[in-house]
């Protein structure tokens, strides 16, 4: 219900002249490693299924935040991240810690999310806390490389209305849509 919310407030803000849906964005989307025929990405997708509070380390270092914080935040993210699976593996012989260990899930997933949000304000990517969070919840690995990315040399991508671009041809330009 949320992304729903979510989905139709930038819709219509887009709609209405609010939000330019034209600008920065990330260069791979959240589903792209799932999606695409791209090795790369699957290889990136199943490494940060396990390494991705060193991705969150790394980026704090690249936004020159100090060391201590930045190993603060990769310890934390282990330590919860770690807690959800030996929870949810504990959980079949002490029964109820599946709840403890989804607590410690969402704060895994606050984390990355916290991440990403700072990475979109810092690259002025169109977004809401929301959305990074949700993105986190559902798809951590994925974030992960988009936050991997975001930090590289043309690692994001510049949106442009469908009416400025140009055809392969070398025609003229075509009309908006």
């Amino acid at each position: 219900m949320s992304l729903m919310a979510v989905s139709l407030w930038r819709g219509l803000a887009m709609e209405y002249g609010d939000l330019n849906p034209y600008g920065t964005d990330f260069k791979i989307g959240i589903v792209d490693p799932i999606s695409k025929w791209e090795p790369s990405l699957w290889c990136a997708f199943l490494r940060n299924l396990f390494i991705t509070p060193v991705v969150l380390y790394q980026s704090l270092l690249a936004r020159n935040s100090s060391r201590a914080g930045a190993v603060a935040m990769c310890v934390a993210g282990y330590l919860t991240w770690g807690a959800w699976i030996l929870l949810l593996i504990l959980n079949m012989e002490v029964p109820g810690l599946y709840a403890v260990a989804w607590f410690f899930y969402f704060a895994f997933v606050s984390l990355v999310a916290a991440t990403r949000a700072s990475i979109r304000s810092r690259c002025r990517i169109h977004g809401n806390p929301i959305e990074d969070f949700f993105a986190s919840l559902f798809m951590y690995p994925s974030v992960a490389i988009q936050i991997e990315s975001a930090l590289k040399k043309g690692g994001l991508a510049t949106l442009v209305p469908y009416s400025i671009k140009k055809k392969d041809s070398g025609k003229k330009k075509t009309e908006a849509v």
